[in-house]
Order: C-alpha cells, then structure tokens, then sequence
C-alpha cells in the first residue's frame, strides 16, 4: 500500500472539512473474570474464524514481521489448542472485495466462512476489513477528491454489510466486525502522502464508519473499534507495570506484538459484551503481550482495559454512532 501511495497524490491539491470527534463516556471497567460460563462451557475450545486484511493475517515473511512481531490471530494461536480454534482466512492485501469474490490468487473469504458455518465447525467469526479499500480508490483523490470518498465509503459499507449478512444467515454464529482503523494518524500514511489529502482520507473513514457503526446497531452485532484502537498506537501504554512507548512495526504502519495483543483482547471483549460470551480463559493479560514483545517485565496477571474500544448493544445509545476521543489517561 505505502508503495502505491508514494506514487500517487503530487497532483492533489484539494482541501476538505474535517469533522472533529465526539466524546464518549466511559462505562465502569469490565470484570471479566466475575462472567459465568453460560455460553460457551469452559472444556469447550472456541472455533473462530477470521476474515480480514494484513491486520489479522500471519507477520511471517512479511516486511512489517522482519522485527518477528506477530498479528493477533497469532497470538490467540500460541494458546492450548484446548482452549481457542482458529481458521483464518484474512490474508496480506485484502480489501473489502475479497469478502465476496476471489483476489489476489484467494478464494473469496465469505463463502469460506459460510461452509465453515454450514458444517458446524465453527461457533464465532471476526470482520476486520477496510484500510486496503483506501489504497484500491487513491487514483481518484489526484483528479475528484468527492468520487473518492463516494467510492471508498459505498464499496466499503455494502461490503461489509453483504458479508455480515451473509454470514448470520448461514447458521447460529456469534459475529463481532471492526470497523476501518484511521490509517491518517499511523507514521507510515503520514510520510507517504501529502498533509493535503490526510483530511480527505480521515473523512471517508469516519463516514464509512458511521455506517458500519450503524449497521451494527440496528443487527445487534458488536464493534471493534479499529479507529480508536489506531489512535492509541501514538501514545505511550502501561501495561503490567511497563510502559510501552512503541507500538508500531518495522513499517510505522502496522501495529506491533503490543498493539496486536490489545486487539487481540479487544476483539474477545465484543464477544463478551455482545454475546455474554466467557472469554476469560483466553485473555492475553499484560505480561504474556510483553513476553511474546520480548519486554522485559515483573511477574503478575493484569489486564490493559480494551472496554473503551469496544461498541455493543448496551452502550450504542450513549454517543449516536460518532466517532469517540481515545485520548485521555490510561
């Protein structure tokens, strides 16, 4: 993606509007660890499948892997594979396209899913899709900054929609989807692009967003909050007594084992806020993130709270589908 950026705004000169975020209250901490196990019993291995982008796709051999970071999807793979199972059908490239038609040499991720779905192999799903769909739409930013944003904010929001809808149509599966990371705020898009079509890229986001949020709402399915989780990549985070001043990969673009790690527990709080689901024995907590970072750190079990970033049916009212302001102390 960075690649193609480089090439391609020296013609763009445009200026747009950019909304400011709205706040959102912050609920009590979540305590997990007081959930009964009325779902999903505790012997019983959570069988989740993942569609997605590079975000959820294996670091290995990638050039954002080089420092041997490793995705979430990763992470939750190095747990007993008594306790999670994982078919994950994101790969490096995608963009919401993939979802429902092959590309790049890949089977269509959806279908994938749905057969998965269709003989009970299966009891979760996660959507993580959207930044790619940024790259796929930038030729138009140079000539018709407008058609760009049209573009990317309709191909994004009816492919997510077409695929979620297809998926719970498919059986009795739990499904948490993300919505787009603000790439904008991330080092990498920031050094690739010039400040001019920062504010165009940032509002097709947030509309694409406010309709995936929406979408969300009205099908009772929970959110990840991939654009608040992008913005906390910026700032410093304590984590088992430790602070964490990078949480960026080799490419300043994607998030590191640290960031990873925090979406990995983000990504299990959807299921637990939006389907009462008992993910407690799958938790990363601090100091395992830090382990596999190869930080140094002191014994213990804390748990970096991820309930800011997480949208689900009891909250939804509180802030109307806007985007909500990350920036406060930890």
């Amino acid at each position: 993606m960075l690649q193609f950026l480089r090439r391609l705004v020296a013609r763009y000169t445009g200026t747009v509007h950019r909304p400011a975020p709205r706040k959102r209250a912050r609920r009590a901490p979540l305590n997990v660890e007081a959930l009964g196990d009325r779902l999903l019993p505790s012997a019983t291995p959570l069988r989740l499948a993942v569609m997605g982008d590079s975000l959820s796709a294996s670091y290995a051999g990638q050039p954002y892997g080089a420092a041997g970071d490793l995705s979430w999807v990763q992470q939750l793979q190095n747990l007993d594979g008594k306790r999670i199972v994982l078919h994950d059908e994101a790969f490096a490239g995608a963009t919401s396209n993939s979802l429902l038609h092959s590309e790049g040499g890949h089977a269509a991720q959806v279908p994938a899913v749905v057969d998965l779905i269709h003989h009970h192999q299966i009891d979760a799903a996660v959507l993580l899709i959207g930044a790619n769909d940024i790259d796929q739409d930038l030729p138009l930013l140079a000539t018709d900054p407008a058609k760009f944003v049209s573009t990317f904010v309709t191909t994004v929001v009816t492919n997510i929609e077409t695929a979620a809808s297809a998926v719970t149509a498919a059986g009795h599966v739990r499904l948490v989807i993300g919505n787009v990371p603000d790439v904008t705020v991330t080092p990498g898009f920031l050094s690739a692009v010039p400040a001019a079509a920062v504010p165009v890229v940032e509002q097709a986001i947030q509309l694409a967003d406010q309709q995936i949020d929406a979408f969300a709402v009205a099908h009772h399915i929970p959110v990840v909050d991939m654009y608040g989780l992008t913005h906390i990549l910026n700032t410093p985070v304590t984590m088992g007594g430790v602070q964490v001043t990078n949480l960026y990969a080799p490419d300043f673009f994607h998030p590191n084992t640290v960031g990873q790690g925090i979406l990995a527990d983000t990504v299990l709080d959807a299921f637990h806020e939006g389907y009462d689901l008992n993910v407690r024995r799958l938790r990363l907590s601090d100091q395992q993130i830090l382990a596999e970072a190869h930080i140094a750190h002191k014994p213990g079990r804390t748990f970096f709270d991820v309930d800011p970033f997480v949208l689900a049916n009891e909250d939804r009212h509180e802030y109307g589908f806007h985007f909500r302001d990350h920036d406060r102390d930890r």
